[in-house]
């Protein structure tokens, strides 16, 4: 069988979503990597769940399905014609977070020699991390 890959990396995370990829083992067994098993599971909890029954020929991989705010794990297994792998070590902890949406009906409140007073209405939809404030950028036209 072959050695288990290197332990997946969780490269973005959306609501209910990550996309997840990692390298194939050093060592293939002596037969070909026929494709992998990913499993998730809640970092609180000791039950691995499996995410794919047919065989994921990529090394890439992208869970649904997630509940927001809550951290998970995912773990790989290769598989070659004569068995499965021992499962890779997990990935870190990552936590599905929806992004916030932007502010909206931004607008000029009021104009002096030396300020300008803006004005605009929160997001209409704030993710699981909250909302910590507002950055306001601006550029000087001349």
């Amino acid at each position: 069988i072959p050695d288990p890959p290197v332990a997946p990396n969780v490269t973005d995370v959306g609501d209910d979503w990550c996309i997840m990829n990692w390298e194939p083992p050093v060592y293939d067994g002596g037969s070909p990597i026929l494709g992998y098993f990913i499993e998730r599971k809640k970092k609180q909890s000791s039950r691995w769940m499996r995410l794919n029954f047919d065989l994921c020929k990529e090394t890439t991989f992208e869970p649904k399905k997630m509940i927001e705010g809550v951290a998970y794990e995912v773990r790989i297994f290769a598989v070659n014609a004569v068995g499965i792998s021992k499962p890779s070590m997990p990935s870190k902890p990552f936590v599905p977070l929806a992004v916030t949406s932007p502010p909206t009906l931004l607008a000029v409140d009021s104009i002096t020699d030396t300020t300008v007073t803006m004005k605009w209405r929160p997001p209409d939809q704030i993710g699981a991390a909250g909302l910590d404030g507002y950055v306001l950028e601006y550029c000087f036209e001349g």
